[in-house]
């Protein structure tokens, strides 16, 4: 049973991982400065700056003792949250990336949600793009100008669990998060190169937390994209989505949801050999692609692996990668998702 607090004394925890984004810190510091929920507290973690990073924070503290500063060695986003996470003393936790904001009624109407509703454990919000220069600003997704990122998934098991599996429906700025939420499924997994926030949710979704999606004016979270943004590098991306559909397998629910994530780590291995193609490397992308004989699936995708590599002197790097890239989902798989 939950202890409710009331909307307006509940404490907000805002963690904020920062490496060398000095320059773009202080817009997200300003947006908690907005917010209309008073009751905040903002650890900004450090994560080992050579900028000006820690004298833009020290600014912040010295104006609003609500703003708090900890520093550490360069270990990654996830430890820098896990840092935050164990100093911060409020009964929910938002996520702000350092070069992103939220609107300014998003922790109060977050918070109001979850004091009214004592069975959501997350609720969020969606999310609008934006670049550098504020000339691009949207509600969708960055590989579509018309494709909804967000697919407004609601509830708990297999519903969010499926959702969750197909792509990462939250940015890590979306959520609001209860305390008793975050000490179930634990810390970010430090050992992840990328997509540690998508393994996190998860995790949440396999303990049985309930996901509900709000849409309401002023709430969004804002999300730069920028040269140096780590969406940037598909590579990485990859890599990392390998590396988190294996841990993935290993808190996946039921059979169901494992044929899931098994489903999408051969995808992803696939998908490395073909941007391997694409820079130059096929037997390096065909030694990492998926293993021959395990699966229908796996010795589809093999097969495609081995077809790219015969048609490569034939009709180019490039395009048999964007052929590669063009993997559909299995019977199996859809019917899991449809229920």
């Amino acid at each position: 049973m939950r202890t409710v607090t009331s909307t307006s004394s509940a404490l907000v925890t805002v963690i904020v991982p920062c490496f060398n984004y000095g320059h773009f810190l202080p817009e997200a510091l300003e947006s908690l400065s907005r917010q209309s929920h008073p009751r905040w507290e903002c650890i900004v973690v450090d994560d080992g700056s050579t900028d000006d990073t820690q004298a833009v924070v020290q600014s912040y503290v010295r104006r609003d003792p609500r703003y708090h500063y900890m520093h550490q060695h360069h270990r990654g986003l996830s430890a820098a949250r896990n840092l935050g996470i164990r100093a911060g003393r409020g009964e929910y936790f938002q996520f702000l990336d350092a070069d992103d904001l939220i609107e300014p009624r998003k922790l109060e109407r977050h918070v109001r949600h979850l004091a009214e509703h004592e069975e959501v454990g997350i609720v969020y919000s969606p999310v609008r793009y934006f670049t550098t220069t504020g000339s691009r600003e949207r509600r969708y997704s960055m590989r579509e100008p018309d494709e909804p990122w967000m697919p407004q998934t609601s509830g708990r098991g297999r519903p969010v669990i499926s959702a969750i599996a197909r792509d990462n429906f939250m940015a890590v700025n979306c959520p609001l998060v209860r305390r008793d939420v975050t000490a179930l499924a634990g810390g970010f997994d430090e050992t992840l190169p990328a997509l540690e926030d998508w393994e996190y949710w998860i995790r949440c979704a396999a303990q049985g937390t309930w996901f509900q999606y709000l849409d309401e004016p002023d709430t969004y979270a804002l999300v730069r994209h920028h040269a140096a943004s780590m969406s940037n590098d598909s590579m990485r991306m990859t890599r990392g989505l390998i590396a988190l559909c294996r841990q993935a397998l290993r808190s996946a629910p039921d059979a169901g949801a494992r044929a899931l994530f098994a489903w999408r780590l051969a995808s992803a291995r696939h998908n490395l050999y073909a941007l391997q193609l694409r820079k130059g490397m096929p037997v390096r992308g065909l030694l990492n692609g998926p293993a021959l004989g395990l699966s229908e699936t796996r010795y589809r995708l093999s097969l495609r692996c081995l077809l790219g590599l015969a048609l490569l002197p034939l009709i180019g790097r490039r395009r048999v990668a964007d052929l590669l890239l063009e993997v559909s989902w299995s019977r199996s798989i859809r019917s899991y998702i449809s229920g």
